[in-house]
């Protein structure tokens, strides 16, 4: 119920808008083989060689959206599978508070402040 919450005010709170898409294009080219990002825009931070354009950061982001991009191609919204990701991690901080027996104003307080720092700092 807590994640269900959190992405609901995750969702309710964004645009959903996201034009620096390199990791979802990462993992688009990793399912056609390729590591370099084929057709990439010029604003995305690249490492541009003649023929070629390569994501500079480690590649886990687009492994983890490997499975949407296969469903959805490019039009997959990282965002969203982001607060999808946050969510179910606040779900699983909820679960280990109330499992390690926290008082459950001071779950609920953790809780809260977690959600309030993702939506001031955090990638939703």
């Amino acid at each position: 119920m807590i994640a269900v919450l959190a992405f609901a005010v995750f969702f309710l709170s964004s645009d959903r808008y996201d034009p620096y898409n390199q990791y979802v294009r990462l993992a688009h080219s990793m399912w056609h083989g390729r590591l370099d990002v084929a057709n990439p825009p010029g604003y995305l931070e690249l490492a541009r060689y003649p023929d070629s354009a390569y994501v500079i950061n480690p590649p886990a982001p687009a492994v983890l959206l490997m499975r949407s991009v296969a469903i959805w191609g490019l039009t997959t919204n990282e965002v969203v599978i982001s607060m999808a990701l946050a969510a179910a991690a606040l779900g699983l901080f909820w679960v280990a508070t109330r499992q390690l027996g926290w008082d459950l104003r001071l779950a609920a307080a953790h809780a809260a402040a977690r959600i309030w720092h993702e939506l001031l700092v955090g990638s939703c």
